[in-house]
């Protein structure tokens, strides 16, 4: 690839991809133009979607670069820069073309009108885009695609993930007009220099649960440590960048305690306890407020006791001000046997539950929402405590 081109497509990435573009700057000298070749041609399929208003016009326009990447591949390139880095990235590489067709046709879902209908789909297409990019990127590298697919398929998820929370930061902001057309702004109730975008985690009980080999929070001081750790090190990773249009939170993206989704399996949500394996009260208020600290909007903590605590307030008005002593910030109390359940940040009635199971029809979907999390999240389960 001569120099020329080698500069416009630097240029090219520098301005469309500038994380890959520096990123690109700690490869061998000599593969440069080719991961250039590569991150170009990436930039240009995936704002298909931005420059169209229909499907079909979408289409078309990957079909023209799926023709482009087929015409370098056959040495016969299209008089465009993209092109002909590509022409020469085959050639010298020896790259083959599917894995090029493959990320224009999973960038087809960009300009659909299909929706991801759960978690493992969300997965699949942030690597069939971001892991695919970083697989080729490590074929390029010389390395064996089928040697690097673990971490690749990881890397591409983490890296995907958080681009997609900048790119949904900007198009509410630049492109939807969100805060030049919401009546919550035009009422006084909304401002852009408090909007924040927010970073989430879950599933932290199982993280620390395979690491350690089976200690558990609450139970385990190791378990309680490692997960301080991994919480205070992922707040630091996600206040590390500058966020745009986030004011609300300092200019950096707000940390908080992902409640995840119905879907979820195997995964407790933000930093809770598996339901059924708290500990003692005071353990688990005091692992909670611990955590708690990291995060912007605390994270909420769910506390079940037996129906007696109904006859006792004074009794759990005592846990509520020790935990507010500790650094608890959000508690959420309820009784065991108690109609309305709580999920993660709203509450379904047992009776409109049976009702479902029942094959009644009912208005609202939090009840079907609440039983898919009930059942996956062992919600349940939860330990229920007596008050002494």
């Amino acid at each position: 690839m001569d120099a020329a081109l080698a500069s416009r497509l630097a240029q090219s990435v520098r301005a469309a991809d500038p994380d890959r573009y520096f990123a690109t700057l700690f490869a061998p000298p000599a593969m440069r133009p080719f991961l250039f070749a590569l991150y170009a041609f990436n930039a240009e399929v995936a704002r298909v979607a931005e420059s169209v208003r229909e499907p079909m016009l979408g289409a078309i326009r990957l079909e023209w670069w799926r023709e482009t990447a087929e015409g370098a591949h056959q040495g016969v390139p299209r008089n465009h820069d993209v092109a002909r880095g590509l022409a020469a990235l085959f050639a010298e590489r020896g790259i083959p073309l599917q894995p090029f067709e493959d990320l224009i046709v999973a960038r087809a879902f960009d300009s659909a009108a299909d929706h991801l209908p759960d978690f493992a789909a969300f997965e699949a297409y942030v690597d069939s885009t971001s892991g695919a990019l970083m697989r080729l990127a490590a074929q390029v590298l010389g390395a064996e695609a089928h040697k690097v697919s673990d971490v690749t398929r990881e890397a591409g998820l983490a890296y995907g993930m958080a681009g997609l929370i900048r790119a949904r930061i900007r198009f509410l902001v630049e492109t939807a007009g969100y805060f030049e057309s919401s009546f919550l702004v035009r009422e006084g109730l909304v401002h852009l220099d408090r909007f924040t975008a927010m970073a989430g985690v879950f599933g932290l009980f199982e993280a620390v649960e395979s690491l350690t080999g089976g200690a558990r929070m609450g139970r385990d001081p190791e378990a309680d440590a490692l997960a301080e750790a991994i919480t205070f090190r992922a707040r630091e990773l996600v206040k590390r960048d500058p966020a745009p249009h986030c004011g609300g939170t300092g200019g950096r993206l707000g940390f908080h305690a992902q409640s995840g989704i119905a879907s979820d399996r195997d995964a407790t949500p933000g930093v809770r306890i598996r339901p059924g394996l708290e500990p003692a009260l005071p353990a688990q208020v005091a692992l909670a407020a611990r955590l708690q600290r990291a995060f912007d909007t605390g994270a909420s903590e769910i506390l079940l006791f037996e129906p007696s605590a109904r006859t006792s307030p004074e009794g759990v008005l005592r846990v509520v001000r020790g935990a507010l002593a500790q650094g608890l910030r959000i508690l959420a109390i309820g009784t065991a046997g108690s109609d309305l359940v709580r999920i993660t940040g709203y509450l379904v009635k047992r009776t409109d539950l049976d009702r479902l199971a029942g094959a009644a029809n009912l208005r609202e979907e939090t009840a079907a929402l609440g039983a898919e999390a009930l059942r996956n999240g062992r919600g349940l389960d939860r330990a229920v405590h007596a008050l002494d």
